[in-house]
């Protein structure tokens, strides 16, 4: 089989793992999938193909932190039978949740709403 090289364009058939993610925070998320039969090893790969982690079989969860809140994440698990490919995942992608928001009434524009807020408090008082 083909070895997975980020950014090879090799191609593997996807294993049936269901890889999937789970309990999204700003900063947090679980990767889980179904056991690989053969597997020593599976490598999980970012997006940009970047190795981010690893875990040993027959482990098949993998708790990814250091997430930046408001950001799109892709990512997909290899399994390894020692430094041999097995098989690569499906591709999960999710966004991590952010912190309270709230929108500029006169713009819309939620990142100057503390502008807002100001002219309010100056107003108020």
């Amino acid at each position: 089989k083909a070895a997975y090289s980020a950014g090879s364009g090799t191609t593997l058939t996807p294993l049936a793992v269901n890889l999937s993610n789970s309990d999204v925070t700003e900063t947090t998320a679980i990767l889980n999938w179904n056991p690989e039969p053969g597997a020593t090893l599976y490598r999980i790969y970012n997006g940009s193909g970047a190795l981010t982690g690893t875990v040993s079989a027959p482990t098949v969860i993998y708790l990814l932190t250091g997430l930046t809140p408001h950001t799109t994440y892709r990512y997909t698990v290899v399994a390894m039978d020692g430094a041999t490919v097995l098989a690569t995942s499906n591709i999960t992608e999710f966004t991590t949740l952010g912190g309270a928001r709230v929108p500029n009434p006169q713009t819309g524009d939620p990142s100057r709403w503390s502008e807002w807020f100001g002219a309010l408090w100056n107003w108020i008082f």
